[in-house]
């Protein structure tokens, strides 16, 4: 990153520390599992409301929102701090859409959704997109890992095989009861570190908020160029984006109630947006102070600079968490897609013991190519778009227009899904220079698609539709013939 951070003894006593405990928390974690694989894959339906939480925002929270945000605002200012802002109103609308649909069914990935509403075709095409993405996913946040410990004079390297080897470990002991054990830690260590910290301490350096608006260009202090289309294209374009998230799902299984997984989802929208803030005001304050410096040492630098010895380590175990926590969750949901969607979508079914055993497999495979895609790249940004352009733009709308509209059929779910999908591929090739994001004009073919052949074709049986619209105050299980 080119600026490094000298740190203490007492720095390095408190990070490591941190991993202590965080390996206790694991272990703590698999006691309560019982090798079930519903304690593993949605913690037993029993999570309460902080652990939901928790995990549900340190998910997002990764590499992309806590590092690379103080250098968006140090480039761009609060515009930076868009994303946070359209994805905290995307899950508020998820909690009025998604929660009461979702919870009513009893299943462990999107697969299954797919699986119930239109046969095990789309639940094989899931299982063989979602993976991709996942791994991508790990790799860019594996890369992110790299960076941050590089600014403590650990080789970048080395720092994604640590990352990966914590994240692994982390998963694998406990299922979705470590990892949101795990990130219940993680995310109080965050909100000490970053909010009532790393925050404050920048922003009283640059002489406070009055000095940061009178040394900086007015651009700096604008949320959107565009106005409102651009922030309702940026919330539509992450509705899809996180409408195929598997992590966000299983979250929303694992609640123990509906109020829980509701106001989990709007306690993390909140959340985004006070980190979103948290960020780009580092990068802004650093910005006035050094303006000469590159955007991607804001961060370092203004660690190295003005928080004194132990302070630095807390607030490096809070974005080592950040980072962390999204690679063991992308670790985890992965997992379960290749385990739920890929082989059983196969056919290849196993006792629960096997189904565990091939779910842990599958997160080293997993963990592991994503290691060896990030050291080979080192910038997996373009894998990783194409990944999720391939995913939002493809699976999103028959997974969202399946849970809400009846009249959804199968072919206008696998029409729209290959058509979606090149739409969005095409765009991605041939109008690199549009301001409309690929999601918006793959996700509006998807649409447009889905809805047109729907209504063309004959309706989905009466199982199919049941399997998904059940009644209020039941759940469903995925009926045996789905699986």
């Amino acid at each position: 990153m080119g600026t490094q951070v000298n740190f203490s003894i007492l720095d390095i006593i408190i990070f490591i520390g941190f991993f202590v405990a965080m390996f206790l928390a694991a272990w703590w974690s698999k006691k309560r599992q019982n090798e079930s694989e519903e304690q593993y894959f949605v913690a037993g339906g029993q999570m309460g409301f902080w652990a939901n939480l928790a995990t549900q925002m340190a998910t997002q929270i990764g590499a992309g929102d806590t590092i690379a945000a103080a250098g968006l605002g140090f480039t761009i200012g609060f515009a930076g701090w868009s994303y946070q802002i359209a994805l905290a109103i995307a899950f508020i609308i998820f909690v009025f859409l998604l929660v009461k649909p979702v919870r009513r069914l009893k299943m462990y990935t999107i697969g299954d959704i797919l699986n119930a509403r239109y046969g095990r075709i789309l639940k094989v095409v899931a299982g063989i997109v979602l993976p991709t993405m996942f791994i991508t996913s790990i790799a860019s946040q594996l890369v992110g890992s790299g960076l941050l410990l590089n600014m403590f004079g650990i080789d970048v390297e080395l720092g994604m095989v640590i990352g990966a080897l914590v994240a692994l470990a982390l998963t694998v002991s406990g299922g979705l009861w470590s990892v949101a054990t795990t990130d219940l830690v993680q995310w109080i260590i965050m909100i000490v570190g970053v909010v009532f910290i790393l925050m404050p301490v920048s922003i009283n350096a640059a002489g406070g908020m009055d000095n940061i608006f009178e040394s900086l260009p007015d651009e700096y202090f604008k949320i959107m160029s565009y106005g409102g289309w651009e922030l309702a294209g940026l919330i539509f374009s992450i509705v899809l984006a996180y409408g195929i998230g598997t992590d966000v799902y299983q979250r929303i299984w694992a609640a123990k109630s509906d109020k829980v997984a509701k106001q989990a989802l709007a306690g993390s929208a909140f959340l985004f947006i006070v980190f979103g803030f948290c960020g780009v005001s580092v990068g802004m304050a650093a910005r006035v102070i050094y303006p000469e410096i590159s955007p991607e040492s804001a961060l370092p630098v203004m660690i190295s600079t003005y928080l004194p010895s132990g302070i630095r380590g807390l607030v490096l175990i809070a974005l080592a968490g950040a980072v962390i926590s999204t690679i063991d969750s992308m670790i985890h949901s992965g997992s379960a897609v290749v385990t739920v969607d890929l082989l059983e979508g196969l056919g290849i079914n196993t006792s629960e013991k096997g189904r565990l055993k091939i779910a842990r497999i599958s997160a080293v495979v997993l963990t592991v190519i994503g290691v060896v895609l990030a050291l080979a790249l080192q910038s997996v940004y373009d894998l990783l778009l194409w990944g999720y352009t391939i995913a939002a733009c493809g699976i999103a709308i028959p997974v969202l227009g399946g849970l809400l509209w009846k009249r959804a059929t199968k072919p206008g779910a696998l029409t729209s899904c290959v058509a979606g999908s090149v739409a969005g591929i095409l765009w991605q090739i041939f109008a690199t220079s549009s301001p409309i994001p690929v999601e918006i004009a793959g996700g509006a073919v998807a649409l447009v698609v889905f809805v047109v052949v729907s209504l063309l074709t004959k309706p989905s049986p009466k199982e199919n539709i049941d399997a998904i619209f059940v009644k209020e105050g039941e759940k469903q299980e995925i009926p045996p013939e789905y699986r």
